[in-house]
């Protein structure tokens, strides 16, 4: 009974269903989520969270990405999520979210983390640190995409 309160707590939120949506479709990182669903990195973060601990999402490192999957091992998540698809696909904000997926890819719209090159350097980590800096902004929203701090001395 324990685990289908904390499943049906991790689902109790429109951005937490969203992002299962966007999950079932394929594997994405925080920058990706936080790029369709026009929310900040840390909200899409806490949510991710409160979603691993109910068991339905898992992660996976790859490169500089921490990439989020569907976990299909839980008789709970087999059960409600092919439910939750059924129930949502209708929605205008999951057919718009389906949209902007489409043409999201985190090298070509550079929403995602990159080592940038300090001007006047050759490589792009200086002496005693990586030096990164925010990058591209939100579909237009005015926000970093990413916040990164510069470790310079």
């Amino acid at each position: 009974m324990h685990i289908l309160e904390n499943i049906l707590k991790a689902v109790s939120d429109k951005n937490r269903l969203r992002i299962l949506m966007l999950l079932s479709i394929r594997k994405m990182c925080v920058c990706e989520l936080a790029y369709i669903l026009g929310i900040t990195q840390p909200s899409v973060s806490k949510h991710i969270k409160k979603l691993s601990l109910a068991g339905l999402i898992g992660s996976e490192q790859y490169c500089f990405w921490t990439n989020y999957y569907l976990k299909k091992d839980s008789i709970y998540a087999r059960i409600l999520l092919p439910c939750f698809k059924k129930w949502l696909k209708k929605e205008k904000v999951i057919k718009e979210d389906l949209k902007r997926l489409k043409k999201t890819d985190r090298k070509r719209l550079k929403v995602c983390y990159k080592k940038m090159k300090p001007p006047g350097l050759k490589s792009g980590v200086p002496r005693g640190g990586i030096l990164e800096r925010p990058l591209s902004i939100l579909a237009g929203r005015g926000g970093p995409c990413a916040t990164r701090k510069d470790f310079t001395r």
